[in-house]
């Protein structure tokens, strides 16, 4: 009778193919991470501790430091373009109260997700490839402003280069977004106040490009 030798247990690998869904992890915190410690202090090998796998299985899925920031900073911009929405049927009444909403729902997500905003737009973040998530994503956000204000033009709104236009209120809203994040608009206690504040500013804007001969 031969003899029965013991299985030796099992070791559960701590790889990306028996980890589940290894890259949406890594990318949460990569965000957690630098929301906390900025770019420069990313870690792949801390991350890859602080989930229990190897830092090797990492690259299974980003190829470098680099490509990880900057696809942390395409999932950004992907849940930002879900500010828009479609404009082409619109009159010059709720053109305007469109931009007002677009308006609010920049800063909005720009308070609310303050890891992603700072990816998205750090001075720190490596150039994306121009083929990539990153590129594409974020062309895409001021491709979409630039459309609508194209339209805004197009119905007499305002007048002027939609690509001047649309710079003229993208720098605002970042403006505004950044001094929201850092505490350092003092003038404005509230998300009421948030709101109207914005509103405020960017019918100044419209109203001032309205008048442009």
């Amino acid at each position: 009778m031969p003899l029965k030798t013991k299985r030796k247990p099992s070791v559960a690998r701590t790889d990306s193919y028996h980890h589940g869904d290894l890259r949406s992890e890594v990318l949460h915190k990569a965000l957690l991470a630098i929301g906390t410690k900025g770019i420069p202090s990313l870690s792949l090998r801390e991350i890859a501790k602080s989930i229990g796998v190897s830092h090797v299985s990492i690259y299974h899925h980003f190829s470098s430091k680099d490509d990880l920031v900057n696809q942390v900073a395409a999932t950004g911009f992907k849940l930002f373009n879900q500010i828009y929405r479609p404009f082409e049927t619109m009159d010059a009444e709720e053109w305007k109260r469109e931009l007002l909403r677009l308006g609010c729902s920049y800063v909005k997500f720009a308070v609310e997700h303050p890891a992603y905003y700072k990816t998205m737009y750090s001075p720190d973040r490596p150039t994306p490839k121009i083929d990539g998530d990153m590129a594409s994503e974020g062309n895409k956000a001021f491709s979409k402003l630039r459309d609508f204000i194209r339209y805004g033009v197009k119905t007499k709104v305002v007048s002027g280069t939609p690509e001047r236009i649309s710079a003229h209120i993208w720098s605002s809203l970042h403006g505004i977004s950044e001094l929201l994040i850092a505490n350092r608009l003092l003038t404005v206690n509230s998300e009421d106040d948030v709101e109207t504040f914005v509103q405020q500013h960017l019918s100044a804007l419209v109203q001032g490009f309205a008048n442009q001969s």
